[in-house]
């Protein structure tokens, strides 16, 4: 390891730390307007839907990826400051929330969320997540989160997210054992290798174009150049790339466990709106392990998916009053909610909780018709399933 001027360093941490606040008190004013959100909304009139941007909503649209980035180039900075394991430990652990986070501003840019034009806000993703962070382009996102996921959420064969959890060893007839050591499935051997081997491939044909493949180049060598100048060669690797195919990806898991009720059944759900509110979940995370987890793993929209579910173009900051509104006065949304992450503390199931007694249950609940051929052994199920939430 090595050392660096002491004065420096505390100027640059200064500078980064108030350059990544101010953003962020710029971003919180100009979004402050949620009784606005929630007088226009239509629960499934998509003609509501120009009311809800503002002018100049794509000047504002960069601000939330420039401050993740700057934050990852504080931590490195940070780290390489003080130099000890025990602080890049931590840049790790904060590095890959902060990737989540960058995961989540494109996820609200691939619904058009951010603005209204759709070709800046799916540029600045491509530019500031999905190049850098090694992932395909926004018009193969657009297809596989939009077209496939959101239009069959939970749905076999048409899902990829479902294929994902089933790949990842996410079955019925499980034992709890099994459950839990499938929770760390991206850092198996198996799953290091699929998310290594998956980067690569979306580097290097993931592209729809060769004007993106020329922007990838750009985009990963300046970002990746600017975490290099703040924590150095060893900065970069230990803070950013370990990071970024071992912590990221077990977040990213996680909630991707967390967002909806896989291998539950909804037959029974009228409409849209009823078959969202079955296949996911409003979530809580109270106390401070909730905040840390909200931190790391849910730190925008995801803790709020079925809000997002339900109104996916509008932009994050609001989608915690709509939480708020909808478990006071719709009959189907707060049905099947959850508080905590692994373990219930009362009636209520905490997230991960309920899809183990669903995957693990001998005889199993509230599993899908289709769900046991999924099985990996014969999951017997009762005469009659019990569709009450428990």
């Amino acid at each position: 390891m090595w050392a660096r001027p002491m004065d420096r360093d505390v100027q640059v941490l200064l500078g980064l730390s108030l350059a990544t606040l101010a953003l962020r008190a710029v971003y919180a004013l100009r979004h402050r307007d949620t009784a606005r959100i929630l007088a226009i909304l239509g629960r499934e009139d998509d003609r509501e839907r120009p009311r809800y941007y503002r002018a100049r909503d794509g000047v504002f649209a960069p601000l939330p990826f420039l401050w993740c980035w700057l934050d990852l180039v504080l931590l490195l900075d940070l780290g390489a400051s003080l130099d000890r394991w025990p602080v890049w430990g931590v840049v790790m652990v904060v590095a890959a929330g902060r990737m989540r986070a960058l995961q989540e501003i494109g996820h609200n840019a691939v619904h058009c969320a951010l603005c209204r034009s759709r070709r800046w806000q799916w540029f600045l993703s491509n530019v500031f997540f999905q190049f850098p962070l090694m992932k395909r382009d926004m018009h193969s996102r657009f297809i596989t989160h939009v077209k496939e996921h959101h239009r069959s959420p939970n749905k076999p064969d048409k899902d990829p997210n479902l294929k994902r959890i089933i790949e990842g060893g996410m079955r019925p007839g499980i034992s709890p054992l099994e459950f839990y050591l499938r929770l760390l499935y991206p850092l198996t051997p198996h799953g290091l290798w699929v998310n290594l081997r998956t980067s690569l491939v979306n580097s290097t044909k993931g592209n729809v174009s060769w004007r993106a493949a020329v922007t990838r180049v750009i985009s990963v060598a300046a970002l990746w150049s600017a975490l290099g100048w703040a924590g150095g060669a060893f900065g970069l690797l230990v803070g950013f790339l370990v990071p970024l195919f071992t912590l990221y990806p077990l977040y990213s898991w996680i909630s991707i466990l967390v967002e909806h009720r896989w291998f539950c059944s909804d037959e029974g759900a009228a409409g849209r709106w009823q078959m969202e509110c079955v296949n996911c979940r409003p979530t809580a995370f109270p106390g401070l392990s909730g905040w840390l987890i909200g931190a790391l793993i849910f730190p925008l929209s995801d803790k709020y998916h079925l809000a997002h579910s339900l109104y996916p173009y509008v932009r994050w900051d609001y989608l915690p009053a709509i939480d708020v509104h909808l478990r006071k006065t719709d009959r189907y949304y707060p049905v099947y909610r959850s508080e905590g992450l692994l373990f219930p503390r009362g009636p209520v199931p905490a997230a991960v909780s309920e899809l183990k007694h669903r995957l693990t249950a001998q005889p199993a609940t509230d599993l899908a018709p289709w769900a046991p051929r999924f099985a990996v052994v014969k999951v017997r199920r009762p005469p009659s399933l019990d569709r009450s939430h428990s």
